[in-house]
């Protein structure tokens, strides 16, 4: 069960942020950006995917499919859309679907493209990173 869900800016700054079981500490999110950001154990230079930290497993993802090219501004400017991908996606913390084209199928929302060449995309914390649709 997935208990909080986030996207975070370049920053650390919550854009997208969902709680499904008030269970993990309302931190969580400058915990797994800070991890992320400056992670430098096991003789690693980049987080995994999964880890561990106090009794919470955090996963972290950089997966681009349904806006195009993601950055903090095109989030923004969806995150209408956003949350309803994620209302669909996942129900009270149990993933339903992952697939773009069941997702389609269910989201009456179209999204706002941005055009890549005027920003930057978010960072390595993030976890979208830039990409074309």
């Amino acid at each position: 069960m997935i208990s909080q869900f986030f996207v975070l800016s370049q920053r650390g700054d919550n854009i997208v942020f969902r709680d499904y079981g008030g269970e993990v500490q309302k931190g969580s999110a400058e915990i797994i950006f800070c991890k992320v950001k400056f992670w430098k154990e096991d003789g690693q230079e980049e987080a995994p995917p999964v880890f561990n930290v106090d009794g919470v497993n955090y996963f972290h993802v950089k997966i681009v499919d349904y806006l195009g090219v993601l950055n903090e501004d095109s989030l923004r400017k969806n995150f209408v859309l956003v949350y309803e991908l994620l209302d669909e996606a996942i129900d009270f913390g149990y993933v339903q679907t992952t697939s773009t084209e069941v997702l389609k199928s269910y989201v009456s929302n179209e999204p706002i493209v941005i055009e890549a060449a005027r920003l930057s995309p978010l960072g390595p914390a993030s976890i979208f990173v830039q990409g074309t649709k």
